[in-house]
């Protein structure tokens, strides 16, 4: 037998409740006196006025709030007249009903606990790009380096701050500074994670990074970079108050969790990554390898940067590639729209979508792309779902403090729909850009040009080609040009028996950027030449050389460095034939590698076979000082 006396009482499930610091939070804003349900069936709020009447679920909660004097003045304006969904969005979402008959669904579930974690893990790996990239600053982008910043920022001044947005207009990117900056870039992530001023934090290392990307073409173009800046961005949209690093339980219980509004976005920016990503697949067509699932037949050999793992699934039988193939798109242009459904499915999409970027981890070392793509996964998980795993931990969304939940919604309303927009504009631009043109596009492409500097919208095209062949360059260096010694780098493939290795997150810029370097194939100087040519890489160093600042003008430099100042670029080499004296003569010999069986690997130990060597014509004499 219930009884039934005044002020207010408000029955909540014993399953959820676990703390007194909870049960104050709606006897605060009702006024009234919390109870506990004795029965184990009630997994519903329900209110008993002074009169008798007995309301639950959402009603129950709008009642509750009115009987304060603060709200009262809402009576006035027949609050329990509005629709639903609104009285929804003032009131904040009803707790998660497994059962209809006793209350309704939630119109929004709750992320208190992936918002949380994708902050935290965001620095992270903030943190990590910015020691990573600290540690071979100097050799590519120092005073001496293979792409000077200094350089690039005279460039800059050039162009308005808009067009190329960077901190080093302002401050010389001197040896010292660049890797003072990138230091403190790191640094930054100390208050994210105290939750200490952390919107500043991320606001700061944000600029930061664009300012090194800003100066360090080509080293820092990839799109890992571009989409840590945009998820950056996007971390600025979500609540930052409450729990430090390493929570307690009860600070876990009372995480704030972002509105639908940031939700959505976070969810928009996963859909984006993989459904542009299978997009580009298909747009690619047959030279793509994906429309006739040969592509992960040639993947594996091709990985820049493989792990020990490679080796292995290479040799697996072309009906596992395939299906591999296949898997790969529909995760990517299927499953997507799946984002926005149910619980349930998202759970599943979790899995899978983990699945796919633990796969790439396992067999390619892409820096930090595929941690983000993890922790954006977290926003396929509600707190419902964390609750199962944390035991019971994680309160109900209708427990929680709601503070300036309007004002907030209206905060981030109108860049989050800029932000939307603006990623519609750059795939519009990606997809229609190949096979149309005209006025339309052109406008488009005005449009991106507003935004593309700042790199906060991007598009994700991620191995949209896959190449049948990996061309790799070997320095050589002679002084009586008879006998050739090889130069070695750290990651890249250069001996046959070299292993590949696990270095994921981080990223050894150089040597990766060296798996582009042959993807341009040599012009040939003329008729005679060509009716003389053996390879593709015959004259490569002379048409380089042809072309002002190319992409690939950075490897033409290290040539020039390892006979001036060999010691400028030491950090980049793993072997050095000559450390007393740079050689009189050096040349560049490209090798067709391929993974060797598992056979030749037990017999040898070798992990590549080379083909024949493709020798560049030209030899480079070290002038005399």
């Amino acid at each position: 037998m219930i009884t039934i006396e005044p002020p207010p009482e408000i029955w909540a499930p014993t399953a959820t409740i676990a703390d007194q610091q909870e049960i104050s939070i709606l006897q605060r804003l009702s006024g009234g006196q919390l109870s506990l349900v004795e029965d184990d069936e009630a997994v519903e709020a329900a209110l008993v006025a002074a009169d008798g009447t007995l309301t639950s679920g959402l009603s129950a909660r709008r009642e509750a709030l009115l009987c304060h004097p603060r709200w009262r003045c809402l009576r006035a304006l027949r609050l329990h007249c509005w629709p639903t969904w609104l009285q929804t969005w003032l009131l904040g979402p009803r707790p998660w009903d497994p059962r209809p008959e006793l209350g309704e669904r939630p119109a929004q579930q709750s992320f208190a606990v992936s918002s949380h974690l994708f902050v935290h893990l965001l620095a992270a790996v903030m943190a990590v790009a910015f020691l990573s990239l600290r540690s071979q600053i100097i050799p590519l982008l120092g005073e001496n380096g293979l792409m000077p910043a200094l350089d690039a920022a005279e460039r800059l001044q050039a162009v308005p701050w808009h067009r190329a947005p960077s901190v080093f207009r302002w401050i010389a990117p001197t040896d010292g500074a660049l890797r003072g900056l990138a230091l403190l870039g790191a640094l930054l992530s100390v208050p994210i994670w105290l939750r200490m001023l952390p919107r500043i934090a991320i606001f700061a290392q944000v600029g930061l990074y664009l300012s090194f990307c800003s100066v360090g073409s080509p080293f820092l173009n990839f799109q890992w970079d571009n989409l840590l800046l945009e998820l950056g961005v996007l971390a600025l949209l979500l609540p930052m108050a409450g729990a430090r690093l390493l929570p307690g339980a009860r600070e876990i219980r009372g995480l704030p969790s972002p509105g639908p509004i940031g939700v959505f976005v976070m969810q928009w920016m996963l859909f984006r990554l993989l459904f542009e990503s299978g997009c580009a697949k298909v747009l690619a067509g047959s030279r793509g390898g994906w429309l006739d699932l040969s592509a992960m037949g040639s993947y594996y050999q091709t990985v820049p940067l493989p792990t020990p793992l490679t080796h292995i699934l290479h040799h697996l039988p072309p009906a596992f590639h395939e299906w591999e193939t296949l898997a790969t798109l529909v995760i990517e242009i299927l499953l997507p729209v799946f984002i926005f459904s149910t619980p349930r499915i998202r759970a599943v999409l979790f899995v899978l979508f983990s699945g796919l970027q633990l796969g790439i981890i396992a067999t390619g070392n892409y820096a930090f792309f595929n941690v983000l793509s993890l922790c954006l996964n977290l926003f396929l998980l509600d707190d419902r779902i964390w609750g199962l795993l944390l035991r019971g931990r994680v309160a109900p969304l209708w427990l929680r403090p709601r503070r300036w939940r309007m004002a907030r919604t209206a905060l981030i309303a109108l860049p989050a729909t800029l932000l939307v927009t603006a990623s519609l504009v750059s795939f519009a631009t990606f997809a229609l850009d190949r096979k149309s043109s005209g006025p339309a596009i052109s406008t488009l492409h005005s449009l991106r040009n507003c935004y593309a500097p700042f790199r906060i919208v991007n598009v994700y095209h991620l191995f949209a080609s896959i190449t049948r062949e990996r061309v790799m360059p070997e320095i050589q260096g002679s002084n009586d040009r008879e006998t050739w010694l090889p130069y070695r780098f750290h990651y890249a493939p250069g001996a046959t028996d070299k292993a590949p290795r696990f270095i994921a997150p981080h990223q050894p810029r150089f040597d990766f950027q060296l798996w582009f370097l042959a993807f341009s194939k040599s012009g040939w100087k003329n008729a005679v030449a060509r009716s003389q040519k053996k390879h593709n890489y015959h004259f490569w160093i002379e048409t380089q050389q042809q072309v002002r600042d190319g992409s690939r003008s950075y490897f033409l430099r290290l040539l020039a460095k390892l006979q001036s100042d060999p010691a400028a670029v030491s950090a980049l080499l793993a072997h050095n034939p000559f450390p007393n004296a740079p050689p009189t003569y050096l040349r560049v010999v490209f090798y067709d590698y391929t993974l060797a069986d598992p056979k030749t690997r037990r017999e040898t130990g070798e992990w590549w076979i080379r083909g024949e060597p493709m020798l560049d014509e030209s030899v480079l004499q070290r002038q005399a000082p």
